[in-house]
């Protein structure tokens, strides 16, 4: 879990915390990579044993993509805890079951939005297709769903 600002303000004996505490007013991409160290989460040590390899799309087959992911509701949800194994798990069920999902990264969501679309889909395996506002859209080729129910790629 992420330390909250008040936390660390009101815990903080040491100037060089509370230094850091205020920060976190001031840049929050910042002082979540702050946070996430001073917790002990490295970032780059949880996923790189979860790291699968990610597809890649070229311009047109990414435009068919968001054409098709506009009508689509959010079926996963990113809160204020931000990416748990929990959530990875749903993601990778929801690719299973469907090859294009639509993501909303919640208002509370701690993670910058760019850095958490990016770590949606380097999880997952998923190409990044869109990121608008804090919708993402990713897209994984299944080869286990029927070739009539899969979705035709442009070359």
């Amino acid at each position: 879990m992420f330390l909250s600002c008040v936390s660390l303000i009101d815990s903080a004996t040491n100037p060089a915390l509370k230094l850091i505490a205020h920060f976190y007013y001031a840049n929050k991409k910042l002082a979540h990579q702050i946070n996430t160290l001073l917790s002990g989460n490295n970032p780059t040590t949880m996923t790189s044993k979860k790291k699968k390899k990610q597809a890649n799309l070229n311009g047109k087959q990414k435009k068919f993509l968001r054409g098709l992911g506009h009508h689509l509701d959010p079926i996963v949800y990113v809160g204020k805890e931000g990416i748990t194994e929990n959530l990875e798990q749903s993601l990778v069920d929801a690719l299973k079951s469907r090859e294009l999902i639509k993501v909303k990264l919640g208002q509370n969501c701690e993670i910058p939005k760019k850095e958490a679309a990016e770590q949606l889909a380097k999880v997952t395996g998923a190409a990044l297709v869109q990121l608008i506002g804090k919708m993402v859209l990713l897209y994984q080729l299944n080869r286990d769903i029927k070739s009539d129910k899969r979705i035709p790629l442009p070359r």
